[in-house]
């Protein structure tokens, strides 16, 4: 699948994917010749440490996770869409910090060989990491291409006719729209870090974005815009939903896919 340790650190999530499946088709015998030989967590733990003296340095940038943080640049978590990522410079020390785990997408506990693979590390928040821990499924990769808006909804699902009233008479759940390895991925990924669960233990936001619906109807953005020469719809949902309305920029904001469903919904 790859031919050098080169390819196996800048393998693309394709390329990960199939790895990890011929790994597994692998006797076991193969297999543990393959982790004595490629075992690269040692070199995830330099990755990660804070002494220059351990980094790989070239003409004065330092190559570390930090370094690569700023380069992917994600302040979301691509799991859960609900807690931030971030790593800073602290004015005191001028030392990194981050509230994010690097996650292995496919464990290295398992999969040694692909510590350092480069699209195998997810910033995460530190609950996605935990609950998703080394379990060992399929996964979608976040750096893989594909819609999410068109695998998934979230739907608010009515107990009561004061649903509108109070976040108690309603529940949020996630519908899979279409059946593909694409759908499967990204539902694995959502039940091990049990993102449905979650999200309804945020449900004020979603009755908040419904009775923001009532009131900021398409008749009040009609007028809206004509009263202010505007042409965008998309800027004035961004104003006053504060949520981005592109899939491509969902990362900027915390519950972008939930809110815009909600947003999108007939309620």
């Amino acid at each position: 699948v790859v031919k050098d340790l080169k390819q196996l650190i800048l393998a693309d999530p394709t390329t990960i994917e199939r790895l990890k499946s011929t790994f597994d088709s692998m006797a076991l015998t193969t297999r543990s010749s393959i982790i004595n030989d490629l075992d690269f967590r040692r070199l995830y733990k330099i990755f990660l440490s804070k002494d220059k003296k351990k980094q790989y340095e070239l003409n004065g940038v330092y190559y570390f996770s930090d370094f690569h943080f700023t380069k992917i640049k994600t302040p979301i978590c691509p799991y859960c869409n609900e807690n931030r990522t971030i790593s800073f410079k602290t004015i005191t020390s001028s030392k990194f910090v981050r509230s994010f785990d690097w996650d292995h997408l496919y464990s290295q506990e398992i999969y040694p060989f692909l510590a350092m693979s480069i699209f195998n590390l997810v910033p995460t928040c530190k609950t996605c990491n935990f609950f998703k821990n080394s379990k060992n499924l399929i996964f979608m990769n976040p750096y893989s291409s594909y819609s999410i808006n068109k695998l998934l909804v979230f739907l608010v699902i009515p107990k009561s006719s004061q649903y509108l009233n109070s976040a108690d008479e309603f529940l949020i759940e996630k519908k899979i729209l279409l059946k593909n390895d694409d759908s499967i991925k990204l539902n694995n990924i959502m039940n091990v870090t049990y993102i449905e669960d979650r999200y309804n233990e945020f449900k004020e936001i979603a009755l908040f974005t419904m009775n923001k619906k009532r009131f900021y109807n398409k008749s009040f953005f009609k007028l809206f815009r004509a009263g202010y020469n505007l042409i965008y719809s998309d800027d004035l949902f961004e104003l006053f939903y504060n949520v981005s309305t592109e899939e491509s920029e969902y990362h900027k904001l915390p519950f972008s896919k939930l809110i815009n469903d909600v947003i999108k919904s007939k309620y």
